[in-house]
């Protein structure tokens, strides 16, 4: 029977999880989707969960928590697979304030960054067609129809691991997400197969970031 390790979600895809079974099938990845920023870090200090990998506030202020940067990332428009705005080579956010954005819920983090991003060029923020954190909703209405959103560039990946779902936009709005992060309890001794996993994740991050340059 393999070990039970159980690791909270990371925004890297499924390539940790995917590689570090292949190189030890005899553990079973316990994987569970929770934000590390929140209340939800009791699950940490209970010991519930060996590590966690999520967007860290700035400043952190968990004086009991280690906080390991993963890598940081920008901000990118995308629009779907066969949208119009795929095939232009130059493009003004000015041009794209009246066309259907799928945009988050108000007086979110990501919310905000993307209205500062407007109004340093001038421009009042777009209308939203669709207000939702959900990037399954997102998915589907980038591929049926003709709407934009705003998606951390390591997104792009995950939306199109299956078939061309979006394309990033040939227009940069100069904001960059919080850093995604490895979250561990200080003074807390990790067992062996945490910490191969650990080490998996570092690699998966190094082979990402070799591939694609923010």
């Amino acid at each position: 029977m393999g070990q039970k390790r159980r690791f909270d979600r990371a925004p890297i895809a499924s390539g940790s999880p995917q590689r570090f079974s292949d190189e030890y099938p005899g553990v079973v990845l316990h994987v569970a989707q929770m934000n590390p920023v929140t209340l939800e870090i009791r699950e940490l200090r209970d010991r519930s969960v060996d590590l966690m990998i999520g967007r860290m506030a700035v400043p952190f202020e968990e004086a009991d928590v280690n906080a390991e940067i993963l890598f940081e990332e920008p901000l990118i428009v995308v629009a779907g697979a066969q949208s119009q705005w795929c095939r232009r080579r130059k493009i003004k956010l000015a041009d794209l304030l009246d066309e259907k954005w799928i945009l988050y819920p108000p007086n979110q983090v990501v919310s905000l960054l993307i209205e500062q991003a407007f109004r340093a060029q001038g421009l009042a923020p777009p209308r939203a067609r669709v207000l939702t954190f959900s990037l399954q909703l997102r998915d589907m209405l980038l591929m049926a129809g003709d709407y934009l959103s705003v998606i951390p560039y390591s997104m792009v990946r995950a939306f199109n691991a299956k078939r061309l779902t979006v394309t990033p936009l040939a227009i940069k709005l100069g904001i960059q997400t919080r850093p995604v992060a490895m979250f561990t309890l200080k003074n807390r001794t990790l067992s062996p197969v945490a910490e191969l996993f650990m080490e998996c994740v570092r690699t998966t991050v190094k082979s990402m970031q070799s591939q694609h340059k923010y």
